[in-house]
C-alpha cells in the first residue's frame, strides 16, 4: 500500500513539475492505517469538514481536514482540486510562525477518481476565536482583545512576507491553543479551492451564496480582486469581531449587493462601545477606499504591540472586561482628551484624528467626507494646537 502510495504520489508531482520535491513531501506523508479517525466533527463547512483524530505511533490528538469531493465534478476537475491542495501543503510546510497554523503532514483518502490529500494538523484545544468571545463562560479583558489584535496582524504579516494571501480572514479561522495563543488558519486553499470549483457546474449556484463577503474589500466583492490590501481589509472587520466579542458585521444586510450599495455610501461598522478611539482608529484605515491608503500588516503589528505595552500599564483599561450585551457608540468621535492614557508614541495625523475629537456633525455630512481632511498639511500640528478642544466640521468645508 505504501510503495503504491509513493508512486501515485511521485506521478502527481512529475505531472505538475515538482518532482524534485516529491522525496521532501513524502516525509510529510502520514498513511492513513496510522490515524485513528473519530466520530468527532470540530467543523463543517461547503468545501468540506474537520473531524478529530490519533497518531497511532504517538497518541498524539490531532485534526484531519478534508474536502469534500462532489459527484457532479469531473474527474479533471477533481485532479486539478488535488494538485492545488497539493502545492499548498508543499508551501505550507516550510512556514513556521508562533501565530500562523502549523502542518503536522498529510494522509491520502481513496476517492472514485483519485487519491485526494488530506492535512493533519495541530488540535487547538480553545477552539475557533469567534467561538471563544461569543461564550459568555469565558471572561475577556481589553487586555486580552488587544493581544489578539497583535498575534493575528504578527501572523498576516509573516503571511504576506511570504506572499500568501488568505482570502478569508475572519475570527472563525484564527484558532486558539490551551495558552490562548492564536494562530491563523485556514490561508491559502480558498484560492485554490475556488479556481476549482469554478470550473464545475455548481460554481455559480452554491459558491455565491458561501463567499464569506460581510469580510470581503469593495474591490473583491465587485471584482472578486484578492491581495494584500484586501486581506488588510478583511483584517479591520477581524478587530471588529473582537471588539465586540464574535458578532456578525453588517447583520441587517443580507446580500453582497446590499452592502456594496452600504459601503458606497461611506457606511462602516460602528463603533463598539467598548472599543478604544485608538482601535476603532484602525479599523477605519483598514476600510479606506484606496487599498493603497491601508497600512501593512507590518505597521498594524508594530501598532499593536506597542499598544498593547500602553494598556499592559494601565490596570484600568488592561481589566476592563468586555460583555456580549455591549452596544456601540452613536457618538464615536470622542474627545481628543481621552486618548491621553492610551496615545502612540507620536501624535496621531490628520486622518486619525478626525476620529477622535467632539465635534457639531453638518447635516448630511458622514464620517468619511471628513476622512478627506487627511489631505491637509500641516496634520500634526494642527491636532496639537487643537488642545482637545470642540472644533467644528465647519473648518473641512473646503477640503
Amino acid at each position: 500500500m505504501v510503495e503504491r502510495d509513493k508512486r501515485s504520489f511521485n506521478k502527481r508531482f512529475e505531472e505538475i513539475g515538482l518532482l524534485e520535491d516529491s522525496q521532501q513531501m513524502w516525509s510529510y506523508l502520514i498513511p492513513i492505517k496510522l490515524i485513528k479517525m473519530s466520530d468527532t466533527k470540530l467543523g463543517d463547512g461547503f468545501f468540506g469538514s474537520v473531524h478529530l483524530a490519533e497518531l497511532i505511533q504517538n497518541q498524539k490528538t490531532v485534526c484531519i481536514k478534508q474536502l469534500r469531493v462532489q459527484e457532479s465534478m469531473s474527474e479533471e476537475v477533481v485532479m486539478q482540486l488535488s494538485t492545488s491542495i497539493m502545492e499548498e501543503i508543499r508551501r505550507m510546510k516550510n512556514l513556521e510562525h508562533e501565530n500562523v497554523m502549523r502542518l503536522e503532514g498529510f494522509t491520502l483518502k481513496d476517492e472514485a477518481k483519485t487519491k485526494i490529500p488530506m492535512m493533519i494538523l495541530p488540535y487547538m484545544e480553545a477552539g475557533d476565536l469567534q467561538k471563544y468571545l461569543a461564550n459568555e463562560k469565558h471572561k475577556v479583558n481589553f487586555e486580552l482583545v488587544v493581544r489578539f489584535a497583535l498575534e493575528s496582524a504578527q501572523g498576516m504579516d509573516y503571511l504576506s512576507r511570504n506572499s500568501i494571501i488568505h482570502r478569508d480572514l475572519a475570527a472563525r479561522n484564527c484558532l486558539l491553543d490551551e495558552g490562548l495563543k492564536l494562530k491563523i488558519a485556514d490561508f491559502g486553499l480558498s484560492k485554490h479551492i475556488d479556481n476549482a470549483y469554478e470550473n464545475s457546474e455548481c460554481y455559480v449556484v452554491q459558491t455565491q451564496h458561501h463567499l464569506p463577503f460581510r469580510w470581503m474589500a469593495p474591490e473583491s466583492l465587485k471584482t472578486r480582486t484578492f491581495n494584500i490590501k484586501t486581506d488588510i481589509w478583511s483584517y479591520g472587520i477581524l478587530l471588529w469581531e473582537i471588539t465586540t466579542r464574535g458578532r456578525h458585521p453588517y447583520g441587517t444586510i443580507k446580500s453582497t449587493e446590499e452592502l456594496i450599495s452600504y459601503l458606497d455610501n461611506t457606511n462602516r461598522l460602528p463603533k463598539p462601545i467598548r472599543c478604544s478611539p485608538d482601535l476603532y482608529v484602525k479599523m477605519m484605515e483598514c476600510w479606506g477606499d484606496l487599498p493603497g491608503d491601508r497600512p501593512s500588516f507590518f505597521s498594524l503589528a508594530v501598532f499593536m504591540r506597542n499598544y498593547l505595552t500602553k494598556v499592559q500599564q494601565n490596570n484600568t483599561s488592561r481589566d476592563q472586561l468586555l460583555l456580549n450585551d455591549d452596544g456601540f457608540d452613536e457618538n464615536w468621535l470622542h474627545c481628543y482628551a481621552q486618548l491621553n492614557t492610551f496615545q502612540a508614541e507620536k501624535p496621531f495625523s490628520q486622518k486619525k484624528m478626525l476620529h477622535n475629537l467632539n465635534y457639531e456633525m453638518e447635516p448630511g455630512l458622514t464620517a468619511m467626507d471628513l476622512a478627506k481632511a487627511s489631505q491637509m498639511d500641516r496634520s500634526d500640528e494642527f491636532l496639537n494646537e487643537s488642545c482637545g478642544e470642540v472644533i467644528s466640521t465647519s473648518a473641512y468645508a473646503n477640503l
